[in-house]
């Protein structure tokens, strides 16, 4: 988040996530509230702002009640735009997401079993040429992240925000940023959009 924030490789454009597998299918759930809520909440720490527009598909293969694969669409004021891919049918894990920025792309695959090879720069660019676009491919560079697991490090964060009375870095009100656009990608699904106004409290 840090290096899309900073500029780095230019403005950001277009944001993509990919979280599949073949894995635990739930009967409690579709595959849209089991695997999205982790990918929408980067989504929106990346852009900094709520959709103004949410659209999305989804197809039930095992029950015919309850989803196995969803795609979401998201589309921001600023111009930005963002897909979410979930499954649990895919045939191997799939675990990713992809920044598409003006000067590059930064892509963090988390399914990437080389720890030091996770994150990355790819510094390829399209340039229009006499109004031909024309692709220029860059070095890949891998940013170096240090090695932790997340689950204790998001525990450890908790029992300090309790400690030291401060707030954590996902609070309530980014969960319910996160359930907003769950909602309305639900409502998509199931042949209803609503307004992004209209959020059940």
């Amino acid at each position: 988040m840090e290096i899309v924030h900073s500029g780095e490789v230019g403005g950001l454009r277009y944001v993509y996530s990919d979280r599949q597998s073949l894995g635990k299918i739930r009967s409690e759930e579709n595959v849209l509230w089991s695997f999205a809520p982790h990918d929408i909440s980067m989504v929106l720490a990346l852009i900094d702002e709520q959709p103004i527009e949410v659209t999305a598909q989804g197809a039930a293969f095992v029950d015919p009640a309850i989803a196995d694969v969803a795609t979401v669409q998201l589309m921001f004021a600023g111009g930005v735009r963002a897909d979410i891919r979930v499954s649990w049918l895919h045939f191997r894990k799939v675990q990713q997401i992809v920044a598409l920025c003006e000067r590059g792309t930064i892509v963090f695959e988390d399914s990437q079993p080389e720890w030091n090879r996770k994150l990355s720069i790819h510094e390829h660019v399209v340039e229009l040429e006499n109004g031909v676009p024309v692709p220029r491919r860059g070095p890949v560079r891998y940013i170096d992240a240090p090695y932790e697991e997340p689950l204790r490090n998001e525990c450890v964060h908790f029992l300090q925000c309790i400690a030291e009375g401060k707030g954590p870095l996902t609070d309530g009100r980014e969960g319910k940023a996160v359930l907003r656009v769950l909602q309305q990608a639900s409502s998509a699904m199931a042949g209803h959009a609503r307004s992004p106004e209209k959020v059940d409290e």
